[in-house]
């Protein structure tokens, strides 16, 4: 009985050493400077790395899995380190193949956040087949690309801290603050994607194909695309994928103050996107000189691939989508080509404006499920199931709701009240 007391004794305490020492390595870290040195250890700050890529290439063959940057790294310290696509400097910081284990890429402290920082015509950071966490750190000032590029099934999180700013411009094509060819970024806390632009599509973020997760008081804000999506620009298809993309917005997360062409603050496209708006989550204050200034988005269902909760928008809880503008649909612009009717059951569409559709510009297009009969509810409706469209303002009609020629409107318990139209037509609700 003293022996197997004595055996489950070293056992107990093999396992909490063994747990303590997991501790350890979590809290442990490998520290960046630009002043640092590779033949170094890396173990602290006065024996930093001189590069990330050095950092990088110790974590994947060991245990500790923090990297902590001092200060600022310019990409022209990598050197000729890093290739992308076998072309010298293809990113100024690249990290691939990193294995499943999360790497927590960290600046010292909030006070003191790190700023990665480069400036050309690729991006500042590529990530590829890795599994990244970044904390108070600010990637910033490529005015010709990308703060970040995300590629081949990689996952990143934005924790407390972070900012991607002042990346691209109006004069570029392909730049802004992130692209996603086949990727995921969830924000927390604080994380905040801000004043990126270019002349193209998604200044704040460009996915095709991947999907962006907002939680707790994220923010995408400031964006300018000259084209489609100044905060977010969505599509199921790029960079040689075709899969479900998705923007899933929770908390208090926010897409706010951005411009664009189409899509103010989000422009998503493709059979199989679809936006999720919950809690108190809310896009507002957007501009889109066409059409949708708060959300745009043009969707295709048919009843052969694609899941009908993998497609459209969902309103839900107390989410709201407020005081945008654009010509036609303030708040949202809906192209929806469905099997399905778009169904609005809770959620608030409140304070936009709009010369047409302040509210809601509705476009739907019939169709029929085979083996249906011809007079089955489709596409072609607008089901006003629950929630609220309120105090909207249209310069000409269509105050809370615009449905185009050949579309219908179903009024459930959905409630209108204080929208205007200036033509006194349509004031909740107008019928091409």
């Amino acid at each position: 009985m003293k022996n197997s007391f004595r055996v489950i004794s070293v056992m107990a305490i093999l396992a909490i050493s063994i747990s303590a020492l997991f501790a350890e390595d979590a809290q442990r870290s490998y520290f960046i400077s630009a002043n640092g040195n590779d033949s170094n250890n890396g173990r602290s700050a006065e024996a930093s790395f001189k590069t990330l890529q050095k950092a990088l290439d110790m974590s994947a063959k060991g245990s500790i899995k923090r990297i902590t940057i001092l200060g600022s790294l310019d990409g022209v310290s990598e050197g000729s380190v890093n290739q992308y696509g076998g072309v010298p400097g293809g990113a100024a910081f690249v990290i691939q193949n990193m294995g499943d284990a999360e790497i927590v890429i960290t600046g010292k402290s909030a006070e003191e956040k790190a700023i990665l920082t480069y400036s050309g015509s690729y991006p500042i950071v590529l990530i590829k087949k890795s599994k990244i966490r970044f904390e108070n750190i600010n990637i910033t000032g490529n005015k010709e690309s990308y703060g970040l590029k995300i590629i081949d099934s990689s996952y990143i999180t934005f924790g407390s801290g972070v900012v991607i700013s002042e990346n691209g411009s109006i004069e570029q094509e392909y730049s802004g603050g992130i692209r996603i060819e086949n990727g995921t970024i969830t924000m927390l806390s604080d994380a905040i994607i801000k004043n990126n632009a270019n002349s193209s599509n998604g200044s704040g973020i460009a996915i095709e194909a991947g999907n962006l997760i907002m939680n707790d008081d994220s923010i995408i804000s400031g964006n300018q695309s000259l084209k489609n999506g100044g905060g977010v620009y969505l599509t199921s298809s790029g960079g040689g994928y075709l899969q479900e993309s998705s923007i899933v917005m929770n908390g208090k997360s926010r897409i706010t103050g951005n411009t664009a062409k189409t899509g103010g603050g989000i422009y998503a496209e493709g059979q199989t996107t679809f936006i999720i708006l919950n809690d108190d989550s809310s896009v507002t204050n957007n501009k889109a000189t066409e059409n949708g200034g708060g959300i745009y988005i043009s969707t295709e269902m048919n009843s052969r691939n694609v899941k009908q909760e993998n497609h459209g928008i969902f309103i839900n809880g107390n989410a709201k989508i407020s005081e945008n503008y654009a010509v036609t649909g303030g708040g949202l612009c809906l192209i929806f080509n469905s099997v399905l009717p778009f169904t609005m059951s809770s959620g608030l569409i409140t304070q936009n404006k709009a010369e047409y559709g302040a509210g809601v510009y509705f476009i739907g297009k019939k169709q029929t499920p085979r083996g249906a009969s011809k007079s089955v509810i489709s596409g072609d409706t607008f089901v006003f199931a629950g929630g609220s469209i309120t105090d909207n303002e249209a310069e000409f009609v269509g105050g809370g709701v615009y449905i185009a020629e050949k579309s219908f409107f179903n009024k459930g318990k959905g409630t209108f009240s204080g929208n205007k139209a200036g033509d006194g037509e349509g004031v909740d609700i107008f019928q091409q």
